[in-house]
């Protein structure tokens, strides 16, 4: 565990892949260039649940995550904590103030192209939430809709 700052400046770009847990509060990574195909993270823990990424705070974070495996967590602080960009993940939680805004310039972004989001719809209200027990139950529910 350490504490620092990370700044990807407006002309560069960084990777970063991680094995084990991810945790960034407040202002601990900038991107100042606001495009989230400029920060990359990877998680590369191959353990289903294997490792955390936790956003928290007032901060924004500009990026694409990439961690099949990982639970991320999103926690806004007293005003909001904002990841804008794009996200793969295990399981998503947000709480708090967070929010998330989904960065359509990622669509064509990494994979090999053969699933693109065609439209999605933001349940808000808990009478909205569709419960799944299987990934396929979610791929049933989207040709479905």
């Amino acid at each position: 565990t350490s504490k620092g700052e990370l700044e990807v400046t407006s002309n560069g770009s960084v990777e970063l892949f991680i094995n084990g847990d991810l945790d960034i509060g407040g202002n601990g990574i900038v991107n100042v260039s606001g495009i989230p195909s400029k920060f990359l993270i990877y998680g590369t823990n191959t353990v289903e649940g294997g490792q955390t990424f936790k956003i928290s705070g007032n901060g924004a974070l500009y990026a694409a995550v990439y961690s099949p495996n990982a639970n991320l967590e999103m926690k806004g602080g007293g005003n909001a904590g904002t990841f804008m960009g794009a996200a793969v993940a295990n399981k998503i939680v947000m709480t708090g103030n967070s929010n998330f805004h989904y960065d359509e310039a990622l669509k064509e972004f990494g994979g090999d192209g053969s699933y693109r989001i065609s439209l999605w719809r933001e349940l808000i209200d808990s009478d909205e939430k569709v419960p799944m027990s299987h990934p396929n139950e979610m791929i049933q529910y989207a040709v479905a809709y």
